[in-house]
């Protein structure tokens, strides 16, 4: 039994519902993500520069991070955001549906809703480090 053999009682318990939900996730997870590099990092940004604080390198990242998103802002949303629910969608549709090895699956959702939620981690801690030194 190979890795892409479509197998009908693996796929027939595996509902249609729960891979749009996990899809569903991971895209509001990552619309969380750029509204928060959209509108907040540039919020903290301002509050940093007005305390004149020295920055740590990790949070020049995010805030340099932050300028192109809001630069590029319609390059991300036109050209990754759209296409990228089409893609994300059937690759999951694939990946739990017709390939009879359930590992896939969860490494594939593992990825696809993972990769959003380090980018939150990484982002807040990196904006909450200057203040952390102070207390």
């Amino acid at each position: 039994m190979g890795v892409t053999q479509f197998d009908e009682n693996t796929s027939a318990t595996r509902s249609m519902a729960v891979t749009i939900l996990l899809v569903g996730i991971s895209q509001t997870l990552f619309l969380a993500w750029f509204g928060m590099m959209l509108f907040l990092v540039p919020l903290f940004e301002r509050y940093l520069l007005a305390l004149r604080l020295k920055l740590p390198y990790v949070t020049e990242l995010t805030i340099a991070g932050s300028r192109l998103t809001v630069e590029y802002s319609y390059v991300a949303v036109a050209g990754i955001l759209f296409p990228g629910l089409g893609v994300s969608g059937a690759i999951s549709y694939v990946v739990r549906h017709r390939v009879s090895n359930g590992m896939w699956s969860v490494i594939w959702f593992g990825f696809l809703i993972g990769l959003p939620l380090i980018g939150h981690l990484l982002a807040w801690l990196s904006l909450l480090h200057p203040f952390s030194e102070r207390f």
